[in-house]
């Protein structure tokens, strides 16, 4: 395990590696206390949706033209709102 800390929620993204649709490839993700949804769209597409109270953050994951190599890519994040009971 790395010295990196683990209390923060982050995406970190690989230098100059870009989906054939221009977005950014995803190394990273980390995010604290959240609620995970993984959901199949296709033979090849899912969707990671993960919420925390600060952030809700949606996550493609495809393979690349049919190859082995796997990007992901941030679909939609925006910050949560706060809940009332």
């Amino acid at each position: 395990m790395s010295d990196m800390a683990w209390d923060k929620d982050r995406i970190k993204y690989f230098d100059n590696e870009f989906t054939h649709h221009g977005q950014r490839v995803i190394d990273e993700v980390v995010m604290q206390n959240a609620n995970v949804h993984l959901e199949s769209l296709d033979g090849s597409t899912y969707m990671l949706i993960m919420e925390n109270e600060k952030q809700h953050w949606h996550i493609n994951i495809n393979s690349r033209l049919g190859r082995a190599k796997v990007d992901a890519w941030m679909y939609e994040e925006y910050p949560c709102k706060r809940r009332t009971k």
